[in-house]
This record gives structure tokens, C-alpha cells and sequence, in this order.
């Protein structure tokens, strides 16, 4: 049996109906955004706003809902009296298809893992160790090979980094140049 489900728009309830039936409704413009709807044997309801794939994502303006009409007939069945531009009712069959989702909320997406970062190359340095994030280096010298004694740690970013280093031996500011990628 096809999940059943109920409209309603103020104080009135109506239903049930399929999923077909609801969306046919909703192109016609007999449901609209900030009707009420919740599936059968359930108390929680949601804004039409928020069921996918209920309303059609044409830029058609939506026709009118015939009067003394507010949501559409409730006997239940597929078949269903539609109002042609004219007036005049089309008894047509809706076609049997599967019922969307009834969600609340998109499923979260699941988490993106991050890729390693790498150190493909540095000058002016000496690179000691690297972890996916961090890269630790020393500063040498490229005039007179003077190497310094601790280490620096930086975060590896795509593409060039430039750091600073101070060369004891020629007393004069040096800089180190590393490459990283993703």
C-alpha cells in the first residue's frame, strides 16, 4: 500500500492522500507553501515548503484551486478531478510513481576528509620533518652555509612561503622559500 498523507491549512484537515495526489495539488496550486502536511499514522508536521519534490520547479504560474475547493477532494483515490483552463474537469489518472522522500531536512553531508599538504621544495633551509600539516625546517644560509641550531614549525599552505631567517654569520636577514601543495 502507498504511504498516505495529510494537508492542512489552518484549523481544516484533509486527506488522505498519496504522494501523487500531493504533488499534482501542489502544481495546480491547491497546496501551498505554509500548508501543513504530515504522513499517516504520525503527529509531526511540516511546512510544504519543506517537502522535496512537492512543488515543480517550472517558473509557470500555478492555477487558481476552483472555489469552495481549498485543498482538493478527499476520497483518497489516484484519480483525481483536475480544472482545465477552461473549466472543465479532467478525470485523468495520475501515474503510478514511487513517493519521494518525506523529508525534514536534507541528510547532512558527510564530512570531506582532508587531503595531506606537502613541502615539494624549499631554498635557504633544511627540511626535517613534515606531517600533513606542519612542516619544522631549519635556516641555512646560502652564501656562507651557516646553519641555525633550532627548528621552526609552519603550517603548510598550497604554494609559496616565504619566512625570514637571520644569518649569525654574515649578520644580515636571509629568507627561506618553500613550495607546498595539497
Amino acid at each position: 500500500m502507498a504511504n498516505r498523507y495529510y494537508v492542512a491549512r489552518g484549523e481544516q484537515e484533509y486527506g488522505p492522500f498519496t504522494s501523487a495526489d500531493l504533488r499534482a495539488m501542489a502544481a495546480r496550486g491547491k497546496i501551498e507553501p505554509t500548508d501543513a502536511i504530515w504522513p499517516e499514522g504520525s503527529d509531526q508536521r511540516i511546512p510544504a515548503a519543506r517537502v522535496k519534490h512537492l512543488f515543480p520547479e517550472s517558473t509557470e504560474p500555478a492555477m487558481e484551486p476552483a472555489p469552495n475547493d481549498p485543498v482538493g477532494d478527499d476520497s483518497g483515490s489516484s484519480e483525481t478531478a483536475y480544472m482545465s483552463g477552461d473549466g472543465s474537469e479532467d478525470t485523468s489518472t495520475m501515474p503510478a510513481v514511487e513517493p519521494p522522500p518525506f523529508a525534514e531536512e536534507a541528510p547532512p553531508k558527510p564530512a570531506v576528509k582532508e587531503r595531506p599538504k606537502r613541502v615539494i621544495s624549499i631554498k635557504g633551509g633544511i627540511l626535517c620533518s613534515q606531517d600533513g600539516k606542519h612542516v619544522q625546517f631549519k635556516g641555512k644560509c646560502t652564501k656562507c652555509g651557516y646553519e641555525a641550531q633550532g627548528r621552526s614549525t609552519l603550517a603548510i599552505r598550497q604554494g609559496p612561503m616565504k619566512v625570514n631567517f637571520f644569518c649569525r654569520k654574515c649578520r644580515k636577514g636571509r629568507l627561506i622559500e618553500m613550495v607546498g601543495i595539497n
